[in-house]
């Protein structure tokens, strides 16, 4: 009767785990779909300055 109380604090101890990773994947995804424009553009910048110095060359 005494390990019942320890199995239910573990079981709600991984619940709450699971619910902060799956936030925190949820939130990490969200930020990566807003910033995808940004990164989008830099890597164009990016494609564009290496070809302005590959033309030099």
């Amino acid at each position: 009767m005494n390990e019942f109380p320890i199995f239910l604090l573990v079981a709600i101890l991984c619940a709450f785990g699971a619910l902060i990773m799956l936030f925190l994947i949820i939130r990490t995804v969200v930020l990566w779909y807003f910033r995808l424009d940004e990164i989008a553009e830099t890597l164009k910048a990016i494609k564009q300055c290496l070809e302005k110095e590959e033309n030099q060359s």
